[in-house]
C-alpha cells in the first residue's frame, strides 16, 4: 500500500497528525507513507524517524505543486489525502492530478460529486486531530494513542545537556517560556511588557530555572526581555535543539503557537495563554495543557485578519492573573 499526505499547514499542524500517523503505520508497518509539504519547517518532526518514506516540497502556490505533478504520478498511489482543515476545492485539484486510486477528502456543504472516492463532512468544531482520524477511519482504530511526537536523536539531546550545564540551569525544575508566536498573527501574543513582569515574579518566587526561547524573526523582543530580566536566552537553535531544549522543560509557558505542540511531545507542564482563536481546534495534544484565558471576551473571528491591535482579552490578562493560574503546579 502506497499513501500520499498533502499538507500545507504548519509545524503544530503537523506535530496533531503525528498520532494519526503512527497508529496507521502501526497498522501497516509494510505501507510506504509519503507527504507532500508546503511549509518546510513542519516536516522537521519526521525526518528523525523512520514513519515518512519520502517528503516533498512544493511552494504554496499551484505553480509550485505542478512542477511536482510528474514525479509523484510515476509514484502511483493507492491512497491519498489532504490533512484536515484544507479548502476541499484545493484537496480536490490537488490529489485529482495525480492519479491516485482513492482520493481521500472532506467536504463543507454537500459531499463532492467528483474526485474524492470517500469523503466526510468537515467539522469546524473539531480538534484538527480528530479531523485527521475520521478522514483515516476505515484505516484505522478510534481509539488510539493520541500523543504526539518528535524524533531527536542523542546528538541533539547532548546540545542540551550540555547547553543546560554551561548556563547553570540544572539546579531547579525548568521553566520554558516563549513569548513569540507566527509575526503575521501578532493578535495572538501575550504582550511583552507582560512577559517581563510575569519573569520577574517568578524570580522572585525561586526555586525554578528560566530559559526564553526566542526565534528567527524574535530577535528583538528577545533582547528587550532579557534587557529587563537577565533571563538566559536560547536562540540562533536549530528547531532540533530547541526541541532537545522543551525535553528538559518540566514547565512550558507561551502565547499560541507551534512550540507548544513541540512541547507537547514531552513531558513538560504547559500553560498556553490563548487569545482569540479557539483552543478547541489547535490547542497541544497533551493531558498536562493547561488553557489560560481572559474572562474578557475575544473577539469574533471573522475580524482577526483586520486586528490593528493586540486585543483587550490579551492585553488586560495581568501578569499577577497568570501566576495565580500557574502557582498550583510549581
Amino acid at each position: 500500500m502506497k499513501f500520499l499526505f498533502v499538507h500545507t499547514w504548519g509545524l503544530g499542524d503537523l506535530i496533531m497528525f503525528t498520532p494519526a500517523l503512527k497508529a496507521l503505520k502501526d497498522k501497516y508497518p509494510q505501507a510506504q507513507i509519503d507527504f507532500l509539504i508546503t511549509v518546510k519547517a513542519a516536516a522537521v518532526p519526521l525526518k528523525k524517524c523512520a514513519l515518512a518514506h519520502k517528503i516533498y516540497f512544493a511552494s504554496n502556490s499551484l505553480q509550485g505543486f505542478l512542477k511536482l505533478v510528474p514525479t509523484l504520478r510515476l509514484e502511483k498511489y493507492d491512497y491519498g489525502m489532504a490533512t484536515s482543515g484544507i479548502t476541499p476545492w484545493k484537496a480536490q485539484l490537488f490529489l485529482s492530478l495525480l492519479n491516485i486510486d482513492h482520493p481521500i477528502g472532506e467536504f463543507r456543504s454537500k459531499p463532492s460529486a467528483f474526485v474524492f472516492k470517500k469523503q466526510y463532512k468537515f467539522n469546524p468544531a473539531q480538534h484538527r486531530l480528530d479531523g485527521n482520524l475520521q478522514l483515516l477511519s476505515q484505516f484505522i482504530p478510534p481509539n488510539i494513542e493520541r500523543k504526539p511526537f518528535f524524533c531527536l536523536d542523542e546528538r541533539d539531546l547532548a546540545f542540551a545537556d550540555e547547553f543546560l550545564a554551561t548556563n547553570g540551569l540544572t539546579n531547579n525544575k525548568l521553566f520554558g517560556i516563549h513569548p513569540g508566536c507566527n509575526k503575521d498573527s501578532f493578535y495572538r501574543r501575550w504582550p511583552k511588557e507582560h512577559y517581563i513582569k510575569l519573569i520577574k515574579i517568578l524570580q522572585e518566587r525561586g526555586g525554578l530555572d528560566l530559559l526564553l526561547f526566542i526565534g528567527p524573526d524574535e530577535e528583538d523582543l528577545g533582547k528587550e526581555i532579557v534587557a529587563e530580566t537577565s533571563i538566559i536566552v536560547a536562540n540562533k537553535c536549530s528547531m532540533y535543539q530547541t526541541a532537545a531544549l522543551l525535553s528538559k522543560c518540566d514547565f512550558f509557558l507561551n502565547s499560541d503557537s507551534g512550540l507548544g505542540h513541540v512541547a507537547s511531545c514531552f513531558k513538560a507542564q504547559l500553560f498556553i495563554i490563548f487569545g482569540p482563536a479557539d483552543d478547541r481546534l489547535t490547542a497541544p495534544l497533551s493531558d498536562k495543557c493547561h488553557i489560560l484565558r481572559s474572562k474578557i471576551p475575544t473577539p469574533p473571528q471573522e475580524t482577526w485578519l483586520n486586528l490593528k491591535e493586540v486585543p483587550q482579552c490579551l492585553t488586560e490578562f495581568y501578569p499577577h492573573d497568570v501566576y495565580e493560574l500557574l502557582k498550583a503546579y510549581l
